[in-house]
């Protein structure tokens, strides 16, 4: 993985649930697998499958898991869902499966790391108000007393100060780089254009925050973002934090939304740009919720080398600033879902609509006071089959 924000904050979440199981194993001198990879491959598809993509366990397992699981009264589901992914990457299941003294043991290591997940949800701010270590050790000794391994659950709640110093340090460290964050002039605001229960659609802002302390005010700030070369780094540094937003709304099983960044002009003149781009979307889950706002003359100016990026990456774009409806701007529909319109071509509106509606693109129109309306493309063929109707009677 590329260096990044977004890359450094996942691995980060992953790399604590799976420290803090080694702490517990260790204590209790449980026998385990030495390499933590493997470890952080388990949580890592337990929360692609499970958080991110609401996958139902029933529909990936195999027989032989599922009945494995059944077999050892592995019924409550959460549970359940975590041994799944230690039997797919830890252990074969043909090896394991007559001997009693193993199953035991990877059951016991399957929930250890299943509470140390628990564990971090509660203790970690990017979900909220965090729980201290005492309160979060309560909380799931209660919770899971009658759903978990006994003899991890009674041992669970003992005092364990590796343990206990390890998570008040992730959470210490998490808090200063917060605040460090907050001190940034810098922030990001979040515009919502559409909100159903299916899809949430949110337009991204590097904002100038005015503070006492800065000598420029807002305006004459995001002059010089959007319009200097400088933007470039800005809008790299808007897909970082952006990420790390929509990380935040994953590990909260938040996965309906999309957001819109817009990206500079000359941004895909140098080929560095590219490499950098690709190292921050090479997440796909962060990749699939994040949608590029490329202007038209930029893209049709760059068009191959974007088509490749977009070909080799799978790069989710939208186009905007169409002035005129040429035979060149069928390219659009190659890459593109969403289509902008902005102020600047409200006198061509209606040819817009029509493209939009021809291509099968999602419109976006946003008017003088940056409201957004947005047009499905479904709800666009819907109004232009009334219009024809209408026009025939």
């Amino acid at each position: 993985m590329g260096i990044s924000m977004i890359n450094t904050s996942y691995n980060r979440k992953i790399k604590n649930i799976v420290d803090y199981t080694f702490i517990v194993l260790e204590t209790l001198n449980v026998s385990k697998p030495q390499d933590k990879g493997i470890f952080k491959k388990c949580i890592s598809n337990y929360f692609k499958d499970f958080y991110f993509y609401k996958k139902e366990l029933m529909d990936i397992a195999s027989d032989e898991v599922l009945d494995f699981l059944e077999d050892n009264k592995i019924s409550y589901e959460s549970r359940a869902k975590m041994l799944y992914q230690i039997l797919e990457h830890m252990v074969y299941l043909e090896k394991i499966k007559d001997r009693p003294a193993y199953i035991k043991n990877i059951i016991f290591i399957s929930d250890t790391l299943f509470l140390m997940l628990k564990l971090d949800e509660l203790v970690d701010p990017i979900y909220g108000e965090a729980k201290t270590y005492d309160e979060a050790i309560k909380i799931l000794s209660e919770k899971y007393k009658d759903k978990i391994n006994k003899e991890l659950i009674n041992l669970f709640p003992k005092e364990n100060r590796f343990l206990k110093e390890k998570v008040e340090l992730n959470i210490d460290n998490f808090i200063k780089a917060k605040q460090a964050l907050s001190e940034s002039p810098f922030e990001i605001s979040y515009q919502v254009i559409n909100s159903t229960t299916s899809k949430v659609l949110t337009y991204s802002r590097f904002d100038y925050v005015t503070k006492k302390d800065h000598m420029y005010n807002r305006m004459e700030m995001n002059e010089i973002l959007y319009k200097n070369d400088i933007s470039v780094e800005f809008a790299n540094a808007t897909i970082e934090l952006v990420g790390v937003e929509v990380l935040k709304n994953l590990f909260s099983r938040q996965n309906n939304f999309i957001y819109f960044i817009k990206m500079p002009p000359k941004y895909f003149d140098k080929k560095m740009n590219f490499i950098r781009l690709k190292e921050l979307l090479e997440i796909d889950f962060i990749k699939e919720r994040i949608c590029l706002i490329i202007g038209a003359k930029e893209y049709n100016k760059n068009f191959i080398k974007i088509d490749d990026l977009l070909t080799s990456t799978g790069i989710n774009i939208a186009i905007s600033d169409i002035k005129s409806i040429s035979d060149n701007d069928s390219k659009i529909k190659r890459n593109a879902k969403y289509l902008f319109s902005t102020n600047e071509i409200k006198t061509n509106l209606e040819d817009v609509k029509k493209f939009a509606l021809d291509k099968k693109l999602e419109l976006i129109i946003e008017d003088e006071h940056s409201m957004f309306d947005y047009i499905p493309f479904e709800e666009a063929e819907i109004i232009d089959e009334l219009l024809e109707e209408d026009y025939e009677e």
